[in-house]
């Protein structure tokens, strides 16, 4: 039974001892690598997650305006690492497996291993007898692949992972007491900022347009056929969204940013290329705005009402505290408003001879 004991132990060891090769991987973004992450956080869980402070801002498009207003929060998320230490054996463990390997200290290769795991596990001797009861226990480093973007940002995070705990005899676990903080997972910038941008919402625009009459059958809010119908952002539109995130000694800004409305409607041509103006009655005139739509047909034909579709497309880039910088995939928010569009009914008469 104890053999059968001591051989459960050596897999467990065998199949958690992870084989890390280090190496300098090519690694460019479009200002520069990182130079290094940050160690912060715990890892209780087992699996690293760490919890991420977000602040936003945003500058608003109401208006057309680019400095005025806007709207700001704050919230936290949680972030899962690409490396980080993972909770392993107890002391206990890791002994028995040492002394079985040197107790077949006849064997060259069993001799070398358990020299190689000796160096692996500093001071094993010293929690021999500390078993699976006690809250001690050794924690080991651990990448996990499906966790980064691309093979390029993993390669570079884990190698300056393995720079943490590489030895030139090998790797070096941490042994961590009953009570100890567990070492914290390995903070790196993309993975920080991809955290805190899947915790924000950018929100949907919303606009106003004018005219807006009461056609002779009673509908409201109606526009006309052939005339320019104005349409300018309202309400919490933004022009730019700046996301600030930090975790441990690490934190980025993100930012995105656009230059305005894009408009499609049917039966309908647009210009649009700002965030439009808002129609002031004795004020505003024909051609005084940026973003303007033409209808060419009633809406009788589509039930009554021509589907407006309005879009935002927002570049996103970033920095953060290390050096680091690129661009995430462009965000484009969207909504639609039903417009009535009636057509202005004419008679032509020829002029009374008599």
């Amino acid at each position: 039974m104890k053999n059968r004991a001591r051989r459960r132990r050596i897999a467990l060891i065998s199949a958690a001892a992870l084989t890390l090769t280090l190496s300098s991987p090519a690694y460019s973004d479009q200002a520069g690598s990182p130079s290094s992450g940050a160690s912060a956080g715990t890892a209780d869980a087992g699996d690293g997650s760490y919890e991420v402070s977000i602040s936003v801002s945003s500058t608003s498009a109401s208006g057309g305006s680019s400095s005025d207003g806007g709207w700001s929060t704050s919230t936290t998320a949680t972030a899962q690492p690409i490396c980080w230490y993972r909770p392993g054996p107890p002391g206990s463990a890791v002994a028995d497996t040492i002394k079985e390997r040197n107790a077949k200290a006849s064997d060259e290769s069993e001799r070398k291993r358990a020299e190689y795991l000796a160096n692996e596990w500093p001071d094993w001797e010293e929690h021999a007898n500390e078993g699976e009861e006690s809250a001690g226990r050794w924690y080991m480093p651990i990448c996990d692949k499906s966790r980064a973007p691309d093979d390029e940002t993993y390669a570079w995070v884990r190698y300056n992972f393995e720079k943490e705990f590489r030895t030139e005899n090998g790797r070096r676990y941490t042994w961590v007491p009953g009570g100890g903080q567990p070492p914290g997972p390995y903070i790196d910038a993309r993975t920080l900022v991809r955290a805190a941008m899947d915790a924000v919402t950018i929100p949907a625009p919303s606009v106003e347009t004018n005219p807006k009459i009461t056609t002779g059958d009673g509908v409201p809010d109606a526009t006309v056929v052939g005339m320019d119908t104005w349409v300018w952002a309202t309400g919490d539109t933004p022009s730019e969204v700046r996301v600030s995130a930090s975790a441990g000694s690490m934190s980025a800004e993100v930012v995105a940013s656009s230059s305005g409305l894009r408009l499609s409607a049917p039966d309908a041509k647009q210009s649009c290329t700002g965030w439009g103006s808002p129609w002031v009655d004795g004020e505003s005139q024909e051609g005084g705005s940026d973003c303007t739509v033409e209808f060419t047909r009633s809406s009788a034909h589509l039930g009554g009402t021509t589907p407006l579709s309005v879009s935002v497309s927002y570049d996103v880039s970033w920095t953060a505290s290390d050096g680091s910088s690129g661009t995430l995939d462009p965000i484009t928010t969207n909504s639609s408003v039903d417009i009535p569009v009636a057509e202005v009914q004419t008679v032509n008469r020829k002029p009374d001879r008599n």
